[in-house]
């Protein structure tokens, strides 16, 4: 799996950069950051990185794509957002837009102990935390640049669907206990752009 992100980022970064070169109109960022994820009454933290590729549509208006790998609780994400970003002032954006998301790794099983240690539920042998795979979101954030070269940015992301579960399992009754849910997260982090 690692051969697989070093790749993708690899393709993401050479694509940039030509990009770059073929009009000043386009700028190429690179982005790291944190982010905060809710979901079935969860709350976990969790870390980002990636490129943008940003095209000036008009005066105030621009394009900005990315791609980006995140974690939240040991899920890794690979996320493609597409944003429209205005400039409201000199230094202040808005950004919206819409992101998909891919789990890399969509499951994750835990035992009765380690359930029970996290705060779990008593009673059941262990539960699966299953990323159901592509997921959507909206975004919805402000960027604001320190300088030429340098930003810091806040987004919201608002799940459109049920996109995960988590299923618990006794294993003597072979009972089992599903819940599904939105995925939401606010993510914080700073940029360079070359």
């Amino acid at each position: 799996m690692k051969i697989k992100i070093t790749i993708l980022f690899f393709l993401g970064f050479s694509f940039c950069l030509m990009a770059q070169e073929q009009e000043k109109r386009l700028s190429f960022s690179i982005k790291a950051g944190g982010n905060y994820s809710m979901y079935l009454g969860t709350e976990d933290l969790g870390v980002f990185g990636g490129v943008q590729l940003q095209t000036r549509l008009g005066q105030r208006l621009y394009l900005q794509n990315e791609l980006l790998i995140s974690s939240t609780d040991d899920i890794y994400f690979m996320e493609i957002p597409i944003l429209l970003k205005y400039k409201f002032s000199e230094n202040l954006y808005g950004l919206g837009g819409i992101r998909g998301s891919l789990p890399l790794n969509n499951q994750e099983k835990y035992n009765q102990k380690e359930f029970e240690a996290s705060g779990g539920y008593g009673g059941y042998d262990y539960f699966v935390t299953d990323f159901d795979g592509f997921k959507s979101s909206l975004d919805v954030g402000v960027q604001h640049y320190i300088s030429k070269k340098l930003f810091i940015e806040g987004i919201f992301s608002f799940g459109l669907f049920k996109s995960m579960s988590e299923t618990y399992y006794i294993n003597d009754t072979g009972y089992s206990e599903t819940s599904e849910t939105r995925f939401h997260r606010f993510k914080a982090g700073i940029g360079y752009v070359f």
